[in-house]
């Protein structure tokens, strides 16, 4: 029996990478060098019964959701659970276009789906944790979505799961929204077809 490393030790937050190897996407692409960021909070249990996963939305990251819901007197309280947030797949902290070498760096980054990320984070979590399940998923927006997904691939490690603010399944007002965001970031001058001079050019497109 391997000793567990986060048994019993209190984790103050610290950004973390996850290595996960190549790892095959849905698209048949796969993403070499693969990494998930993550941050920790709490005590992982004994029975490693008291784990609980944030999944991240399009354009947020962890520290948004930490600062909301991670806190005593918070949603999430870390003197009672083993908290895991870990940053989606592209969005700029675990494997994203500008941090991916070539030949996958910038424009000739893989399509990623949401089933993508949560084969991604159920690795890192039996891997790095040996957590076989869950007391609690959530996440809102893209992260919602991808809550869903844990629920439906992968139910015997979901206790409970909370979507907030998504939908199972895509509306063809959230395609038409989608396509509005896409033309915005297309339209951009420093889009050049995929290819940015810098991930500051990537900000500043958004901000305009």
């Amino acid at each position: 029996m391997i000793e567990n490393p986060f048994y019993g030790r209190e984790t103050q937050g610290e950004f973390n990478l996850h290595e996960l190897g190549n790892l095959i996407l849905e698209s048949g692409e796969t993403l070499r060098g693969a990494k998930l960021a993550y941050r920790t909070f709490g005590k992982l249990n004994a029975t490693k019964s008291n784990a609980i996963l944030v999944t991240t939305w399009f354009s947020g990251t962890g520290k948004v959701m930490e600062d909301v819901y991670v806190g005593q007197g918070h949603a999430l309280d870390p003197d009672r659970y083993f908290i895991v947030i870990v940053d989606q797949l592209g969005s700029g902290v675990s494997s994203s276009p500008q941090n991916t070498p070539a030949p996958q760096a910038m424009a000739k980054f893989p399509k990623l789906a949401i089933g993508d990320d949560v084969r991604a984070q159920r690795q890192m979590l039996t891997d790095l944790f040996g957590i076989e399940r869950l007391a609690l998923v959530i996440g809102g927006s893209m992260g919602g979505q991808q809550v869903y997904e844990w629920a439906v691939a992968y139910p015997m490690m979901v206790e409970r799961a909370a979507p907030i603010a998504a939908t199972a399944r895509i509306s063809l007002h959230q395609q038409v929204f989608i396509e509005t965001l896409k033309e915005a970031i297309t339209s951009d001058p420093s889009w050049n077809a995929g290819w940015y001079a810098s991930g500051f050019a990537v900000r500043e497109g958004m901000d305009r």
